[in-house]
């Protein structure tokens, strides 16, 4: 706005200076919206922001702890002779339930470990390792753990089962959902002649990258 003003009309120079009203209103339009649409982003902003803390605590209150889930694999695989001895048990003169190979060990382990998990995944495909993409038996991808489940066989050593197994943790190193690798051994008729001994000597292969349990059962 001009600070002086020189004019011979001196009816407007008794009515000072005054912005034009379409000058007037388009500047209080202007500021108006301004403040309307930085107002709106704000809500917007914060909007995102509390939906993505909604769904964070969400997912977390849903992802067991991987310590606390490991403990439920454990337990699962060292009541596993219990549960399979209570299957022969039938009522009223009815056929047992008998587990005879590996591929019933299997059934009855995933059977088993759905008790206590949401997303079990059978049979999923490892990486590529020595021009082979072996299945592994189950995935529990939220809490990066496999569960690979075996049986003693007549024909099987100490030698030939470590091999076995210390070939599945340098495909299981790989895999990108995979942390910890639970190898369960079931071995009824105590054909493996120093399961302990076993045990210790496959888990000193775990590494930051994986962590490696071997359970041999029943103990």
């Amino acid at each position: 706005m001009p600070k002086r003003v020189i004019s011979r009309d001196s009816h407007a120079l008794m009515q000072g200076i005054a912005i034009p009203a379409h000058l007037f209103y388009e500047a209080e339009l202007s500021e108006a919206t301004s403040v309307f649409t930085k107002g709106e982003d704000f809500l917007q902003a914060a909007d995102r922001l509390v939906r993505q803390v909604i769904a964070q605590r969400q997912f977390m209150s849903r992802e067991p702890k991987s310590p606390e889930a490991l403990e439920r694999i454990i337990r699962v695989c060292e009541r596993f002779p219990g549960v399979v001895l209570q299957l022969q048990k039938r009522q009223r003169g009815r056929e047992p339930l008998t587990v005879q190979d590996e591929y019933d060990v299997q059934d009855l382990l995933h059977a088993l470990i759905r008790l206590d998990f949401d997303d079990v995944r059978p049979e999923e495909r490892t990486p590529s390792h020595a021009g082979s993409s072996p299945a592994m038996d189950f995935l529990l991808k939220v809490e990066r753990i496999v569960v690979e489940a075996k049986m003693a066989r007549d024909s099987m050593t100490a030698k030939s089962l470590g091999d076995e197994l210390l070939a599945d943790i340098g495909r299981y190193r790989e895999h990108p959902d995979c942390r910890t690798l639970v190898c369960f051994v079931y071995d009824p008729h105590g054909q493996l002649p120093n399961p302990r001994g076993l045990e210790r000597d496959l888990m000193k292969h775990s590494r930051d990258d994986l962590r490696v349990v071997v359970l041999i059962v029943p103990r």
